[in-house]
């Protein structure tokens, strides 16, 4: 497996790609993973050497630091030593996690040795160009939307993590792909119970703090509940909005009900959650919306924003619940929960049950089929060449 991201960076993609290297392992399959080095790892670690990490088998790559803040690098893969580890590994099937350099370098690697290329579209990378100088937005927009489209034509399938990205992929790209939803690990016990729960309730959210996440909604949604139920909000994670949340807290006098924890592993998300009457996720960018299952499995009803993505999980799953991205509406439905323990345990247990079926050793079983499928259509690799690795 490839990916331009890899831990100690935290994200989504990085725990899917983590978990189903852990849950093909469990079958009995051999997993490596071909990752950047971060940090002082490009002084510890020898490139294209084998280390254990986690239970998993990793291959770490130069890198350069590009956004040192929040930990985010460039891979610099060499194309030749990949090219000899593969042969060595004896490699059946190369799964890409990133469009970006290591995803590139899996794609010439493929075509080289004439091995199968999956892609999974873990984001709809376009949409960030929301980030940059307005005049320039469009015009990265068109570069993002061609650099993906020639990647994903250049592999031999594609998976999409949500039905929400197959249309997309379909629309953007004319390319047909395969859902296949990430996963997520099992939950040990089923936490406090609601009585102590909502007697002093936590509402959690967890992922990036980030523009795109939209967390100055749920910010002003708080502050209304606080008008109306005692509560408090844990923020769990990091991202170039901290400071921001922290002032605008201040300013709304939230300051002792609010908790910033910074990044932390699952495991400590989990003790969260275990005492969470709620989680909160109002971002309107998301493929899949991984946190809010794990949310889910863990008993917590989820309040998210309408959307695609959530749709799917709403229309199956009592326990999404989902607003429209005002913060007097979203205040009304927390606040309404919160005051309705009866309602808020049955959807525990909805949600706790339709999770299930995401547990990692299901999507590992699923991913299998598709990898057996890939090898037996015999396609090796797509229809284009990039031009950038030949």
């Amino acid at each position: 497996m490839y990916s331009d991201t890899y831990l100690p960076y935290i994200s989504g993609a990085v725990r899917s790609l983590e978990r189903l290297a852990g849950g093909l392992r469990d079958m009995g399959h051999q997993v490596s993973l071909f990752v950047p080095a971060y940090g002082r790892q490009q002084e510890e670690v020898i490139p294209y050497r084998a280390r254990q990490e986690n239970g998993n088998v990793v291959y770490r790559v130069s890198s350069i630091p590009l956004y040192p803040p929040a930990n985010i690098v460039l891979s610099m893969p060499s194309k030749r030593r990949l090219v000899e580890l593969t042969k060595e590994l004896g490699v059946d099937i190369i799964h890409t996690h990133s469009p970006a350099t290591m995803g590139r370098a899996a794609a010439e690697v493929g075509r080289r040795l004439n091995i199968p290329v999956v892609f999974t579209h873990h984001s709809m990378y376009h949409q960030y160009s929301c980030f940059a100088p307005k005049p320039l937005k469009p015009l990265i927009e068109r570069v993002v939307l061609h650099w993906i489209r020639d990647y994903c034509r250049s592999v031999s399938a594609i998976i999409a993590p949500s039905v929400s990205v197959q249309k997309e992929i379909r629309r953007l790209y004319n390319l047909p792909s395969t859902v296949i939803s990430n996963s997520i690990p099992a939950v040990a016990s089923e936490g406090l119970p609601w009585s102590e729960r909502l007697a002093d309730p936590l509402l959690v959210y967890v992922g990036r703090l980030s523009l795109e996440k939209n967390l100055d909604l749920a910010l002003n949604a708080f502050a209304l509940v606080r008008k109306v139920t005692p509560a408090r909000l844990a923020f769990i994670g990091a991202g170039p909005m901290k400071k921001t949340l922290l002032a605008k807290a201040h300013t709304l006098k939230l300051d002792k009900c609010i908790i910033f924890t910074g990044p932390l592993s699952f495991g400590q998300v989990s003790e969260y959650l275990h005492r969470a009457a709620l989680f909160l996720f109002p971002s309107f960018r998301e493929t899949q919306g991984m946190v809010v299952l794990e949310a889910l499995a863990h008993g917590v009803p989820s309040l998210t924003l309408c959307t695609p993505v959530n749709q799917e999980i709403a229309d199956e799953c009592e326990a999404c619940v989902m607003v429209k991205p005002v913060a007097e509406e979203m205040a009304a439905a927390i606040a309404d929960l919160l005051l309705s323990p009866q309602k808020l345990e049955e959807l525990s247990n909805i949600g706790r049950i339709y999770a299930r079926k995401y547990l990692v050793e299901n999507i590992a079983l699923e991913t299998e089929k598709f990898y057996k499928s890939v090898l037996s259509a015999g396609k090796l690799t797509g229809e284009k060449q990039l031009w950038y690795n030949t």
